[in-house]
């Protein structure tokens, strides 16, 4: 269909858990900003789209930079219970320190957190497509019903799709999220159009 698509390895990514884990979510939204600095330098029209913690960075983007539009897939922006988290790590699979893992999860906490604020969510002013998958988590749910709610673009849209847990998609609706997510894209061209004759 003509588009330029970026998919940044975020830092740590490409290699071993244990070097996840030594990288942190705001190294993550810095590869994130350096995307889409490139993609903005060559006149491009950027629609941010992300799943889980990659739908997160989306939203921070958005809160930040003026993006074209924001499709998010499951993307937490409430914490979770990091006693919980912390008591089901096990430090000699993974091969990383208790206390590096809480450092790590800590940081990742408070970045989710901070996306979840009002007054950050209603900096957001692009289009808006929410992705919630219906067998997913709670946590993931009542983010996407934040973002539809607390967001201030005067184009929001959201589709539940019935089969899909977290990684939806990795899941069975992948294909028909695809197509949905493509024909939002196509809607928001046809408006940029309409808009400028």
């Amino acid at each position: 269909d003509g588009y330029t698509v970026s998919v940044p390895v975020l830092t740590g990514h490409d290699q071993s858990f244990k070097t996840v884990i030594q990288s942190d979510v705001y190294e993550w939204f810095d590869d994130v900003k350096e995307a889409y600095h490139e993609l903005v330098s060559k006149d491009l029209k950027v629609v941010v789209l992300g799943m889980s913690i990659g739908g997160s960075l989306a939203v921070k983007l958005a809160e930040k930079e003026d993006v074209f539009g924001l499709i998010t897939v499951n993307a937490p922006i409430i914490g979770f219970p990091i006693a919980y988290d912390l008591q089901s790590y096990d430090p000699d699979e993974h091969g990383v320190s208790l206390k590096d893992y809480e450092n790590h999860r800590n940081k990742y906490f408070e970045f989710v957190v901070s996306l979840g604020q009002q007054d950050a969510l209603n900096k957001i002013t692009c289009p808006l497509f929410v992705i919630q998958g219906a067998k997913d988590d709670n946590r993931y749910k009542t983010s996407s019903d934040m973002l539809m709610t607390y967001t201030q673009s005067d184009i929001i849209e959201r589709a539940d799709y019935d089969h899909s847990e977290h990684l939806a998609l990795l899941g069975p609706d992948k294909e028909a999220i695809e197509r949905d997510i493509l024909a939002f894209i196509k809607r928001l061209e046809r408006r940029e159009t309409h808009e400028n004759k």
